[in-house]
């Protein structure tokens, strides 16, 4: 059955609830969340005042930045993958409001098979019923965008279809993540954690990339509860239980996300090693059978995790970093309409390890330090130059106050720096290798600029710590 001849040719879907009812909806939800989730955290004894006003502006922030990123696309691009992600989470509510067990039947079967159009050739009723009453998802030629609308679909359904109440409960959903990932630092950098909440919680693209239902955000915001929920509170059943589906769809919707956290996870795992032995003697002897079967285990994850996906396997991912170059540089698809004045060009590399390894240094310092203000020809574009040039000046203000040398060595020191760092350089330098334009390059290496520049706050912070020490023993 050839479905886009039919559903791509549909009269334009109208909203589900009109405008001012919409703003309403949203209205109550933001009055509902905030009683629901921030003002417990701002109530509860063992968060010191300074940390209960962060709670609050903090969640603020978010949904600020969520609804600027999202009307700005509505009112000035006119268009957008957030958009289509919004109208096809409305239009999965419709479905389910007509046929709520087909519906159901429909997004698990379509999950399971990773296809969104086979379902049709199954239950060739339930696809004329979806012509008949103006359904369709916008995007059924993209199995993994497509996967989107499925995780907003609850919230959409709780919202009642209002995409004002959406962007307020995925953004104060995903904010929970973030800030109990912020307090929970403290197990790592007990001298300075306080220093990363601006990474962690102010950070412009983490705001604006991480508080919609990106395929970015939804991935760290899910990889980041599942960070949480293992490693930095105390094991509860049910949130180790929830942390599951939660890789799983953070995988589903970005997988090379997840693929290059699985090592990160692994070494997290070997760094925290603590068994409970009566001698030290027995943890020495237990320990490097332990690490051994960690390291292979994750190794083994990785690889099936990466075959599964085809095109970010061992074998094909050099063949993939060239083609992502060559279709967005050389202006072959649909980029060069939406993005064509932000296209860069590191230069020709081969379709081979080697080939993309020589590029690291220009590919890194591009993913890390670009757009320049000068390239800047887009609004979104702008901002984000102007956000990356004070950060960047910030790194370079460190750098020189405190030296190289010092600085290195107060990363090295701390085991999470130095995983988060391994993953922030190989993340920031292959999205640098591959974006091909600025549009993509702002939203694709978010994951990596949160986790290096939470690394450096937290150095600096530690660093600042001692020389303050220093002056005050003289």
């Amino acid at each position: 059955m050839e479905y886009y001849n039919i559903l791509f040719y549909l009269p334009p879907r109208k909203p589900l609830l009109n405008p001012i009812v919409d703003l309403l909806v949203g209205f109550v939800s933001l009055v509902v969340c905030y009683l629901l989730f921030i003002k417990p955290l701002r109530q509860k004894p063992e968060f010191s005042p300074y940390i209960q006003k962060i709670a609050f502006y903090g969640w603020i922030a978010r949904i600020g930045g969520a609804f600027f990123v999202y009307y700005l696309y509505f009112f000035y691009y006119g268009y957008g993958d957030i958009i289509n992600y919004m109208i096809d989470a409305q239009s999965l509510v419709k479905s389910f409001f007509y046929r709520p067990l087909q519906t159901i039947h429909y997004m698990l079967y379509s999950i399971a098979s990773r296809s969104y159009t086979e379902y049709f050739d199954r239950f060739p009723d339930f696809y004329w019923f979806w012509v008949n009453n103006n359904i369709f998802l916008s995007l059924l030629h993209d199995n993994i965008s497509q996967t989107v609308p499925l995780v907003i679909f609850p919230l959409n359904l709780l919202a009642a279809g209002s995409i004002n109440a959406t962007i307020i409960l995925f953004s104060t959903l995903s904010y929970l993540s973030y800030f109990y990932f912020f307090m929970g630092i403290k197990k790592i950098y007990p001298h300075s954690w306080e220093y990363t909440m601006f990474p962690i919680l102010f950070m412009p693209s983490v705001l604006s990339w991480t508080s919609l239902p990106f395929k970015e955000g939804i991935s760290l915001s899910l990889s980041i509860y599942a960070i949480n929920s293992i490693f930095l509170y105390k094991k509860r059943l049910h949130s180790m239980i929830l942390s599951i589906p939660a890789l799983y769809f953070a995988y589903a919707v970005k997988p090379y996300i997840v693929i290059s956290l699985i090592p990160v996870l692994g070494l997290i795992i070997v760094t925290n090693f603590n068994l409970k032995a009566t001698t030290h003697a027995l943890n020495y002897l237990i320990y490097p059978f332990f690490a051994t079967a960690v390291l292979f285990g994750s190794w083994y994850l990785l690889q099936v995790a990466a075959e599964s996906t085809g095109k970010y396997s061992f074998q094909n991912v050099a063949t993939q970093a060239y083609l992502s170059y060559v279709d967005l540089t050389r202006h072959e698809s649909y980029y060069h309409i939406t993005m064509g004045g932000s296209v860069y060009d590191i230069g020709e590399f081969e379709p081979t390890i080697p080939g993309m390894l020589s590029k690291f240094p220009i590919a890194f310092y591009t993913g890390l330090f670009r757009p320049f203000l000068w390239e800047a020809r887009k609004p979104i574009i702008l901002l984000t130059s102007l956000e990356i040039t004070a950060f960047s000046l910030f790194l370079l203000y460190g750098l020189l106050k405190y030296g190289v040398w010092r600085v290195l060595r107060g990363i090295l020191e701390n085991p999470w720096s130095i995983v988060f760092m391994i993953f922030s350089v190989f993340f920031i330098y292959m999205m640098g290798l591959t974006s091909g334009n600025f549009g993509n390059l702002v939203r694709y290496r978010v994951p990596g600029l949160f986790f290096f520049y939470t690394v450096i706050f937290a150095t600096y912070g530690k660093l600042a710590r001692e020389v303050d020490y220093r002056r005050q023993r003289k």
